[in-house]
């Protein structure tokens, strides 16, 4: 964990329309409910970019320096929430370090 508890100092991980940040802490959790469709998450901004770290369905990644068009198509990877199920998502952000991630399929 880091030590200075300060989150992400103006970071932001993108999952489709929804951002999620970590305002303080080393550590935290939010639920994001997804319709149906194709999500490419990825996170940008900050003061310092090289300490944020995420994972959500999967995937993980960390900060570009700022917020672009082309960051946005810089994702790591992408996930597939099927028709007919909406998939909600126990996003963690992280700051600094690795932490276990679930994910929860409900109707």
């Amino acid at each position: 964990m880091r030590r200075y508890g300060d989150g992400w100092n103006g970071a932001y991980l993108y999952v489709g329309d929804t951002t999620v940040t970590l305002a303080t802490g080393g550590s935290g959790t939010a639920t994001v409910c997804l319709e149906p469709g194709t999500y490419s998450p990825y996170a940008c901004g900050g003061s310092y970019p090289s300490e944020v770290m995420w994972r959500v369905a999967g995937i993980t990644g960390g900060a570009e320096d700022v917020c672009t068009d082309t960051t946005a198509g810089s994702s790591p990877g992408t996930f597939t929430v099927g028709a007919g199920t909406t998939l909600t998502v126990q996003v963690t952000v992280v700051s600094g370090t690795t932490q276990t991630f679930d994910d929860d399929n409900t109707k």
